[in-house]
């Protein structure tokens, strides 16, 4: 039954890894694809080498570093700045994989000047929050605190929640690993607000198992099994097994100090079962030590010993010292409940010393109480007192003042995370009762202007005509564009496709069959229309040719408001579409090309990638002089590329004059899709535009 157990697991691993492998392998060779496809030098060739760098970093980072060394080469070659930083970024995130950490530092310092050369603000976090990575690696904690929060503040200014809780993250296990408790549980519990804000289950997972553990080192057990419970749940149900072997590590530690030990066995059985069937011997060590620990309770050290003799060689074999203070003090306390206090001295001696080198206070603390201990024993009072006052010392100014101050900060915490999603539902409801209120009003304005639209047509308003002929009279580019899908939708209601449906239907339903009742009535006088005086005559024939115009202007909006290729067929054939009405004015020539998107996108992204390319294009038409445009969509994992280029004048990017409302506008529709925005021109050498989305199909 076991063995059938194991293999099924097995299985279930395979396939899963294999899933990983083959969609990996599809990404990458798309990629290939359009490096083939597209042979020039440009930003679109730079990303889509960086992008393959990203792909092969964990399979083959000899292939990773010739993109990236490519992509850096192109960059530099055509003053391609974003597309520099990002490949260096890549060769440096490699460098720090294989621990070399000297040469990730220069590359990333590089990076950063790069970014902040360009104002590219995501950059300089990015580069920012990899520096902290390496200062916390060579163990220079105040460096990487103080590159962590720099890189946080940039990403609050970008509002990008996912870097936050990562960055967050970081520095609580930064505070964590230090023995700053308060700190750490601060910036934990402020992860694990984020993530449940962005209703990512998996990483508040990872972010209430982070909590868990910490409360273990306060040893406030309840509340740590309370919040490992909860991560444990979750990643059962997403059956995230390597996660869920820390998780029941922790259960079968928090259980052990409460002096549960059958549950503490369960847990840690578990734990170990998980490590040997994904081969995970280097996580052992901490299980081999709550085996020992067990037997030791129980007074059986010679089994306490084999465990931790177990332990002592995985440490030794993977070079793991932050673990080999931890076994030596285990291993003097055997000696010590063996009463051999003076090899149970040298065993805590070396783990003090070890301790203080790599700044774990626990085992410091034990160190000192053992210590005095052990000296007591051997009558040498003097020494047991020195030791049993450092004890005190470090664990009252380290331990104890630290978790008075959490437990009030963890209790504050929890308390705001309720009154948050009380605060959440009453927004919620006070934006249900204002749009309420917004249809009332807009249904009371369509009756208010169905009164002024019939006394338009009865008096046959000379201000309407010449209305009428101004709008005839509009620019050339925009009469080119108006025609196209999204000419009716206002900028305050843009993107609400369902509130556009529901005006189109009222439109339709409740003044078309209005005018339509109207222009019966105009008909039922026709019959007698020679009984009329001929002066009335004419202006019952100019007031019926006002309402038969009126009809059919309400049913064009209608149909173009509720309709349309965008609506129907997606964002690739309405771009096809845009292609065909550019191209029938015979003075400009469109390229389309798309690439990897096979399904639809969400609605509104559709809507806003649209009107991003609807925005270009009229700058293209209104300023550029250009008389061929190529429009590029290439769909990757989970990122769109958006490339319009021309070969128009060209502008100076860095004149902030030529940074107009239409530039504007597409900077904050790409903000408003977290996507991010390259321009590149130069004068009479035409304009390219890079534009990069997240996306998801649907």
């Amino acid at each position: 039954m076991y063995l059938t157990t194991k293999i099924k697991f097995l299985i279930v691993c395979i396939l899963f890894f294999l899933n990983i492998a083959i969609g990996q392998n599809q990404t990458i060779d798309d990629l290939l694809v359009t490096l083939q496809t597209n042979q020039k030098n440009d930003s679109l060739r730079v990303n889509t080498l960086n992008d393959l760098a990203w792909e092969l970093t964990r399979i083959d980072e000899e292939k990773a570093l010739k993109y990236a060394a490519e992509a850096k080469k192109i960059s530099e070659q055509i003053l391609y700045f974003k597309g520099n930083a990002t490949s260096k970024t890549r060769i440096g995130t490699i460098y720090t994989n294989q621990n070399k950490l000297k040469k990730a530092e220069n590359i990333f310092l590089e990076v950063l000047s790069i970014e902040q050369n360009i104002g590219h603000t995501y950059g300089t976090g990015r580069a920012q929050n990899q520096l902290g990575r390496i200062y916390t690696l060579q163990k220079q904690s105040e460096k990487a605190i103080a590159y962590y929060l720099a890189a946080l503040e940039n990403f609050k200014s970008l509002k990008l929640k996912y870097q936050m809780a990562s960055i967050n993250n970081n520095i609580g296990v930064l505070y964590n690993n230090t023995g700053a408790y308060d700190k750490a549980l601060e910036y934990y519990f402020e992860v694990l607000e984020i993530r449940k804000e962005l209703d990512d289950e998996s990483e508040t997972a990872y972010s209430l198992s982070n909590i868990g553990a910490l409360y273990i080192n306060l040893e406030m057990y309840p509340s740590a099994i309370k919040y490992l419970m909860e991560s444990k749940l979750i990643l059962e149900e997403f059956d995230r097994v390597y996660e869920l072997t820390d998780v029941y590590m922790n259960l079968g530690i928090a259980y052990f100090k409460m002096n549960k030990i059958a549950l503490s066995l369960e847990y840690t059985k578990k734990s170990a079962l998980l490590n040997d069937e994904l081969g995970l011997e280097k996580k052992n060590v901490v299980l081999y030590n709550m085996m020992a620990a067990v037997y030791y309770v129980e007074n059986k050290l010679n089994e306490a010993t084999s465990y931790y003799e177990k332990s002592l060689v995985i440490i030794k074999k993977y070079n793991l010292t932050e673990y080999l203070a931890e076994a030596y003090c285990n291993l003097g306390n055997i000696e010590f409940r063996k009463e051999l206090y003076e090899s149970a001295v040298d065993y805590y001696t070396d783990a003090l010393e070890l301790a203080a080198q790599s700044s774990n206070v626990n085992v410091q603390i034990e160190a000192y109480g053992n210590l005095a201990l052990s000296h007591t024993e051997l009558k040498e009072f003097d020494k047991a007192l020195s030791f049993k006052n450092q004890f005190v010392k470090l664990k009252e100014s380290m331990f104890d003042t630290s978790k008075r101050a959490i437990i009030t900060k963890a209790n504050f915490q929890e308390e705001q995370m309720e009154l948050n999603s009380l605060a959440k539902d009453k927004v919620i409801t006070q934006q249900e009762l204002d749009n309420s209120k917004i249809k009332n009003y807009a249904l009371s304005i369509g009756f208010f202007l169905l009164i002024l639209l019939l006394i338009a047509i009865i008096r046959g308003s000379k201000q309407k005509r010449k209305a009428d002929m101004a709008i005839i009279d509009k620019q050339k580019v925009s009469e080119l564009l108006k025609n196209q899908e999204m000419k009716s939708i206002n900028a305050m209601i843009e993107g609400q496709e369902s509130e556009r449906q529901r005006i189109a239907r009222d439109l339709h339903d409740r003044l078309g069959s209005i005018l339509s009742m109207v222009k019966v009535h105009f008909k039922s006088v026709e019959e007698n229309i020679e009984e009329l005086k001929s002066s009335n005559i004419k202006q019952y024939e100019k007031a019926n040719e006002l309402l038969d115009n009126a009809c059919d202007e309400v049913r064009k909006i209608s149909h173009d408001m509720a309709s349309g290729v965008l609506t129907k067929f997606g964002l690739v054939a309405a771009l096809e579409d845009l292609k065909e009405t550019l191209e029938e004015s015979n003075q400009i020539e469109v390229e389309f090309i798309a690439h990897g998107l096979n399904n639809r996108l969400d609605n509104d992204v559709e809507i806003t990638i649209y009107r991003i390319i609807q925005e270009l294009i009229s700058n293209i038409l209104k300023y550029a002089k250009a008389k061929n445009i190529t429009i590029q969509l290439v769909s990757r994992e989970n990122q769109l590329n958006i490339s319009v280029e021309d070969d128009g004048v060209g502008f100076d990017v860095n004149d902030k004059k030529n940074r107009g409302m239409g530039l504007k506008n597409v900077a904050t529709r790409v903000e408003s899709l977290d996507g991010e925005l390259h321009i590149d021109s130069m004068i009479n050498k035409g304009t390219s535009i890079s534009i990069d989305i997240p996306i998801k199909e649907i």
